[in-house]
């Protein structure tokens, strides 16, 4: 329909492959299949591959076919991660090095753009560590959502509580407690600057896991 997808409740062990972001409509194709099963027709002919493996071919093939057609939401969401990842950049450190960063979040209820940031410094840490070059990195950066739901705080909010929220932020910060970002929105009544403040201290406790987390994946790695 006119507004896209709707969300779906599957019974566990059911694997569910989306055509676009939830919200969003499928592009149709210039052919007999819209964009996606277009790919995802292309890939079933390939014998042997692993579902995993299947369906990010499928994913790389709709963003190949449809480049250059980004809608505002995904241009925005590619601005925050570059505003988030610059922050904590130093240039010069960088030298004559260009640093690609493709955020796919594959799993998640709410928040994609707040995985997408906190896992791409993840991936910048380790791939300046295979060139000699963490010291490009300034500071670690993470994100988090938090919220205000039947008029309680809530940290990193999933999508039950994210569409009904009377606050929504996404907060972004440095492993030194900077902010580089926050975006909230009050969905119906204003709120105070006390649930402002008491929002951002939720966040900072978030990313003390957030921090244990991301240092996990990098020793690991």
């Amino acid at each position: 329909g006119p507004t896209g997808l709707a969300r779906v409740q599957a019974p566990s062990g059911t694997l569910i492959h989306y055509a676009t972001r939830p919200g969003a409509v499928a592009e149709d194709g210039g052919g007999k299949h819209g964009t996606y099963t277009e790919a995802l027709l292309q890939q079933i002919d390939e014998k042997g591959v692993p579902m995993e493996t299947a369906l990010k071919r499928v994913t790389i093939r709709v963003r190949d076919a449809t480049k250059g057609k980004l809608d505002g939401r995904t241009v925005e969401i590619q601005r925050l991660i570059g505003r988030s990842l610059r922050a904590v950049v130093d240039l010069e450190q960088l030298g004559e090095n260009t640093l690609w960063v493709d955020c796919d979040v594959l799993e998640a209820d709410g928040g994609t753009r707040c995985a997408a940031i906190t896992g791409a410094y993840v991936a910048a840490h380790i791939a300046l560590a295979k060139i000699g070059r963490t010291s490009a990195l300034r500071d670690s950066i993470a994100a988090i959502s938090v919220g205000i739901v039947d008029g309680n705080a809530v940290l990193d909010l999933p999508y039950v509580e994210d569409s009904r929220a009377d606050v929504d932020m996404n907060v972004v910060m440095t492993g030194s407690d900077g902010l580089v970002e926050v975006q909230g929105t009050a969905e119906g009544t204003p709120f105070p600057r006390a649930d402002l403040n008491s929002l951002l201290d939720l966040a900072g406790i978030g990313m003390t896991a957030l921090r244990a987390a991301q240092q996990a994946a990098i020793d690991a790695a």
